[in-house]
């Protein structure tokens, strides 16, 4: 579902084409900072990741996953419609 949610979102271009996907998950580690203003400490949960080559690969690397999060980054220009016209074009 998460795939194609993307897969919908690069469509539309609400996401530029050929996004950078990373998946994240639980290391199972955990690693611990002094709070300056409690004199305690924070506990921070390391995660491991893996880049993904594109949104194909997303469903078979999370498919057997109880938890992941899915980081997706692109560079380009947003578009406002299906056409492809990017935001700010005069219409016609």
């Amino acid at each position: 579902m998460v795939r194609q949610f993307l897969s919908a979102a690069v469509d539309m271009g609400v996401i530029p084409p050929k996004p950078s996907i990373v998946l994240w998950t639980p290391s199972g580690k955990t690693r611990e900072y002094p709070n300056p203003f409690t004199d305690g400490k924070v506990v921070v949960e390391l995660k491991d990741h893996k880049k993904l080559k594109g949104l194909g690969q997303l469903e078979r690397a999370a498919s057997e996953l109880p938890d992941y999060e899915v980081e997706v980054s692109a560079e380009g220009k947003p578009t406002d419609d299906l056409q492809g016209n990017w935001c700010g074009s005069e219409r016609q």
